[in-house]
């Protein structure tokens, strides 16, 4: 691996999620976060002809607007090193394999797959942008998608980023993934991942909102913030197909209720609950269709 930028955010752990995907969009190869003694970070990856400096400031105006939208992001301090090549090792440690459940693998371009890797594996490379997967809200969206039964299902993932969720999908059998997102940016990182996993036929890109879709699926996966989630929710609910689910994370368990209440009020029906470390994430469904996923036995 070539010598990259790290810029670092110290932050509050309200802010992690919500940084995280800025730093996606600003064109990171690779995102992480983690936790020491209570104070957390997050760290982006940038090519080394990227402006360092730029990104600091970049990433110090991302917190600015993070605070803005009424989230905690103190202390806020941000710094740049440089992370070369004697240092892969390290980096490499920041992407173990990880599985979810019997069904799905994610797991980075070098490792070796063991003997008993399930049926869909997820191949990821952290210098193709590539959202990691590691990150709580990932993960319970991952799980969900592991647990339901969606061979043959056509799946929108929106709000999609590196499009990860609409990947693993298809390679779970969905016949049809839509992956939408309102940042440019994200489309062709989107495709890169569909093709490098070998189902670019199954997941369609897309710039765009819920509002400008004129179609319906069998699940609706949103992994965003809680704010977006409620904004965009008038016109969720008509993408669904009769007896089609949603799995929303994106939120902390401190979100959870508000959030909760926001979809009832909307006729929405939380019909489970997920939960990983202080994150959360829910299946639901609107009016008539609150049956649950159908699970894999």
């Amino acid at each position: 691996m070539k010598p990259v930028h790290i810029i670092e955010a110290v932050t509050a752990f309200e802010a992690v999620e919500a940084l995280m995907h800025q730093m996606e969009r600003m064109g990171a190869e690779g995102v992480y976060s983690e936790e020491t003694d209570g104070a957390w970070s997050v760290s982006g990856c940038f090519a080394l002809s990227d402006d360092a400096e730029a990104r600091v400031r970049q990433t110090r105006a991302a917190l600015a607007q993070i605070q803005a939208c009424g989230l905690e992001t103190a202390p806020g301090r941000v710094s740049s090193r440089t992370f070369k090549k004697t240092d892969w090792t390290d980096w490499r440690s920041y992407f173990p394999p990880q599985r979810f459940g019997e069904a799905l693998l994610v797991a980075p371009s070098w490792e070796a797959l063991p003997a008993d890797a399930p049926r869909a594996v997820v191949r990821l490379n952290p210098g193709m942008a590539f959202g990691t997967g590691r990150h709580e809200s990932t993960r319970l969206c991952l799980q969900a998608l592991a647990e339901a039964e969606i061979d043959g299902k056509a799946v929108l993932d929106l709000g999609c980023g590196s499009g990860i969720l609409a990947v693993a999908a298809a390679k779970l059998g969905a016949a049809r993934c839509l992956a939408v997102d309102i940042d440019p940016k994200t489309i062709p990182v989107a495709e890169a991942n569909a093709r490098q996993n070998g189902v670019p036929d199954r997941v369609e890109t897309r710039q765009g909102s819920a509002a400008e879709i004129n179609e319906r699926f069998d699940l609706l996966l949103m992994n965003i913030l809680a704010p977006t989630i409620v904004q965009e929710m008038p016109h969720l609910s008509g993408l669904l197909r009769r007896g089609g689910r949603a799995v929303f994370s994106g939120f902390t368990t401190d979100e959870a209720p508000g959030l909760s209440a926001a979809l009832q009020e909307s006729g929405w029906t939380v019909l489970r609950a997920l939960t990983l470390n202080e994150w959360s994430a829910f299946e639901a469904a609107v009016p008539n269709n609150n049956h649950p996923m159908k699970n894999k036995p």
